[in-house]
């Protein structure tokens, strides 16, 4: 298989269409307008990866005729303890009228802390991961059936990594 592409990615999020599987941040929204308590780990380290990035890896090592494994992690490390707080964040800031965010964080409790390995591998290809928060917000206005209040002004572009080199 000395031509074959292999891509790798971390723990993957993202939107599909309204009629997606249940997903991490579609359960945790869910739970979250429900009012209900959400217990989730708070040790196992992930790199959460939006699907778009994998995407755009695959078109791209298709386009340049990549062979080998090509990785894709999240730069973010945290637990699903602490993705679900982001994603109650997240959620609180575009639909402020879900709840105090004091209130969702409340809903939300994770396993007793231990020692945990963060293993994420370096990245390779020429995709640069979304920030975590950005990738979210996408995912979460694509998820909501509610809609998003209009900004006062548009936010500042997030600061990004160059784009890297093509792969060879």
């Amino acid at each position: 298989f000395e031509r074959a592409t292999v891509l790798r990615a971390g723990f993957l999020y993202g939107y599909n269409d309204a009629e997606d599987r249940l997903h991490f941040v579609k359960e945790v929204i869910q739970t979250l307008d429900r009012n209900e308590r959400i217990v989730v780990d708070n040790v196992e380290i992930r790199h959460p990866t939006l699907t778009d990035d994998v995407a755009k890896l695959a078109v791209a090592a298709v386009e340049q005729r990549t062979a080998g494994i090509l990785q894709l992690d999240g730069e973010e490390s945290v637990t699903k303890y602490d993705l679900a707080r982001l994603i109650a964040e997240v959620y609180h800031g575009l639909f402020p009228d879900a709840g105090s965010l004091e209130t969702l964080h409340g809903l939300i409790e994770g396993e007793p802390q231990r020692e945990a390995n963060d293993r994420r591998l370096t990245r390779v290809g020429p995709v640069v991961p979304t920030p975590l928060r950005e990738g979210l917000k996408d995912v979460i206005r694509q998820l909501s059936t509610r809609s998003a209040p209009v900004p006062a002004a548009p936010a500042p572009a997030p600061e990004r990594a160059p784009e890297p080199a093509p792969l060879r």
